[in-house]
Order: structure tokens, then sequence, then C-alpha cells
């Protein structure tokens, strides 16, 4: 028999120290968050220059989250003793004794795709990653039509000069093409297949004005995605015979109804009840200002007298008080969004609000954010290089919290939602109450 000692009767005189691989650390400066994707509980510290020194090597590509620790380390630190209690604590990190390990302990970290794309595009401009590059797109816009039917364009002169570039909504733009030339359209869908394409978005100005309908009915039929048509409240009813066409011709399509507020529910459900009626998907925006309109929409939504109704505040230049009341986000509600690790890797490469989504105005012209430079023109450019150029310049698809101030100083940019088009409107990046 051996006369060897057990492994349980020898002291311990290492560990390694690991980070659980579904917790995200930050760090800025002296300070430092860890954050449990898994429970939403949370480590901060401010001022602990000792906490950072020591959490430092972790987030090395050699290191990938594991390290030594010695009892002479530690008996040394007792701050740091105590913190690594405190981790263990919250499930966030936790030791193993290194006579338990032949080596160190592997980690396999996070990485996507497309972070594997953009660093090839980057590092070697004059090569192609081919044709999975249109892989990545995902949504189209389509403006059609830019004129509005002049009752509701003296009704709601700037929420139908601006509110599509905060979110989708239908457009008067004097100073477009009235509709969209159907042969860009065609060109366009010819240059997306083999797309993984999930919806196309049809807009106006009024859809019903567009003088090639049967045309561009089968070009959208010939996608394969779900196509959802944005129609004005008002016009419903006088329009309800040439929807139920719209919807035998393109089998896959649904219905988003654009309600502008104030408006009565007296007024919007004769018009909800016709569509409902067709038996097609259908969602309602509520378009709200002020206290007032979003205490109406909130009340609509919990009596359920529209289905599917879907709020979105318009900032008008003049409500900002509004939207610190009903938009700003404050440290509970980042800390309690609970986002997966995986939501959270994407934020810090792309930005999901806008990644692999192009709008298409009725000139032809082709963004990869309404609010940004136009990626080109449709008579000119293959929607190819204009994906190639959004994503080896990364205006918008790329367009993440740490890279801009003051979030980039944010310990926690890489928990908040991703930017908006409301950062472009207001003028300010951190729409919150945090920094």
């Amino acid at each position: 028999m051996s006369n060897k000692k057990s492994n349980s009767s020898v002291k311990t005189t290492s560990w390694w120290y690991f980070v659980e691989r579904y917790v995200h650390i930050s760090i800025k400066k002296n300070d430092i968050l860890f954050y449990n994707t898994l429970t939403g509980k949370y480590l901060e510290y401010r001022d602990r220059k000792d906490i950072v020194m020591f959490v430092m090597p972790l987030l090395t590509g050699k290191n990938l989250q594991v390290i030594k620790v010695t009892r002479g380390y530690l008996d040394n630190h007792p701050g740091i003793y105590g913190f690594i209690k405190r981790t263990k604590k919250y499930y966030i990190a936790d030791l193993l004794d290194t006579v338990f390990s032949e080596g160190k302990p592997i980690q396999m970290m996070n990485i996507l795709n497309i972070h594997r794309d953009i660093n090839k595009l980057k590092s070697y401009p004059e090569r192609s990653i081919g044709e999975d590059i249109i892989k990545n797109l995902d949504q189209i816009n389509l403006y059609i039509h830019s004129r509005i039917n002049p009752h509701l364009r003296e009704k709601y002169p700037l929420l139908f000069k601006e509110a599509h570039k905060q979110f989708l909504f239908n457009h008067h733009l004097t100073h477009s093409d009235v509709e969209l030339d159907v042969e860009h359209i065609r060109k366009l869908f010819a240059d997306i297949k083999g797309s993984r394409m999930t919806f196309i978005n049809v807009l106006g100005g009024d859809i019903f004005r567009y003088s090639h309908l049967d045309e561009l009915f089968q070009l959208l039929s010939s996608t394969g995605a779900i196509i959802r048509f944005f129609f004005n409240f008002s016009d419903i009813l006088l329009q309800i015979e040439r929807i139920r066409w719209i919807i035998a011709k393109v089998p896959s399509s649904q219905l988003v109804i654009l309600i502008p507020l104030p408006v009565s529910i007296e007024e919007v459900k004769p018009h909800i009840d016709a569509v409902q009626e067709i038996g097609t998907p259908v969602e309602c925006i509520l378009v709200v200002q002020d206290d007032t309109q979003m205490e109406i929409s909130l009340q609509l939504k919990s009596l359920s007298l529209i289905p599917n109704i879907c709020i979105h505040p318009f900032y008008n230049g003049k409500n900002l008080t509004f939207f610190k009341k009903h938009v700003y986000l404050n440290k509970t509600d980042i800390m309690t969004s609970k986002p997966d690790i995986q939501d959270i890797y994407m934020r810090t490469v792309v930005n999901p609000g806008n990644f692999g989504k192009l709008t298409v105005l009725t000139d032809g012209k082709v963004y990869a954010n309404i609010n940004a430079p136009s990626l080109g023109h449709l008579d000119k450019d293959s929607v190819y290089e204009m994906v190639y150029r959004e994503m080896k310049d990364g205006r918008s698809w790329m367009r993440v919290r740490s890279s801009f101030k003051p979030c980039k100083e944010c310990l926690y940019n890489r928990l908040c939602p991703p930017l908006t088009n409301y950062e472009y409107a207001i003028g300010r990046n951190n729409l919150c109450n945090c920094f």
C-alpha cells in the first residue's frame, strides 16, 4: 500500500479562480461590475483598484476568465479574499483546487459569426466574404409612395414629416420622388436572392396610390418573406375591398394600422373591426406625444378593445419632459432587463435594432438607417455593394453604445438596450438617468 497521503489530507495551497461563462464583466477606470445573466443579480464596486487589478488578467485572451490564486496571495490580500467569497455566493465565480486538475481548466468564450466576418473585412479589405454577406439581410423597409392624403397632412403635419425618422411610419416628403420605380424594386429583389429575409415592410405615403400594385404584389410574393403593409387608420373603411384584394394577392401579408393620437375609440373602432373581419394578422401602432395620450393608449391596451397594440412615443422637439418620464431608463430598468450573455456580447459587436435592415426611399436611395448617410442608389449600386460598405464601415449596423460618449464611459453600457432612432432625434446618446 502506498505511504502517500490522500489529497483530502493535504492542505490546499492554490486554486483556479474562474468566472462563469454566463457572467458579464464591465470595468471603467477603478469601477467594476459583475452581472449574472441567469439570475439578474450583480456585484458593483466603486473605486476598488485592488479588485480591478485582480480581475484584469481574467479578461485576456490567454487566460479566458481563469487564473491561479495561491494561499499566500489571499493571506496577504484579505480584501480580495472577501471579494472572492462574494462572487461565489452570487454564483458569479468559483474556486477549483489545483490538485483536482492536471492543467489549467479551459473555458470556451462567446464569439459571433458576424464578428468573424467584420474582422475579415477590416483586416483584408481587398478580399470578399462571398455571397454570405447577403445572408446578413433580415428586413427591408420599402417606401413606395411619398404623399399623404391632405386631411391627414393638415391634421398631423409634423408627424408625417418626421416620425419615419424615429420608427416605421408613413411619411409625406415633397422633396422626394412621388413613387419608387418598379424596376428599382425588381432589381432589389433580384439582388437579395439567397438572403434570409424575414420581413419586408411596405409603406407610403399612401400605398393605394402606387401605380404598379399588380407588379409589386407579384414581386413581393416571390420573396418568401412576411410582407407587412402599413396603412393610415382613417383610410381603412374607404379602402377595405382593396385591402381584401391585397390579402388575396399576397397571402403572406400582415397589416399594420397607424393610429396617431389624439383620437377617440369611437373613431378608430369601426376601421379596426373591418380589418379584423378579414382574418389576417393585424398590429395597431398608437403614436403618443404627451402624458394624456399615453394614459389613453394604456387604457385602450388594458381594455383589449383594439388588438395587438404597440405604443410609440413621438419626439416633437417640445416634449422632452414626457420622454424623460416614459422613455428614459434608470438603473433599476437596466438591471432588471436580464439580457442573456449572447445578447450582451452581440451588443458589443453590432446594433441589433439596425443590423440586417435596409430602408429604400422613393428616390431609390438605400439606407442602413434613415438618419445616416445613404449607402447608394438602386440605379447605380448592387445591394451586395451597399451591404459590403455598411459591414466594412459600420455607421449604423455597428453603431454600439461602447463606441460613443458618454455611454462608452458607463459601467452599464452593454446591459442597456441598443441605440435607437430616438437618440438621433433628441441629439444625445444616453437616454437615461444613470450617467
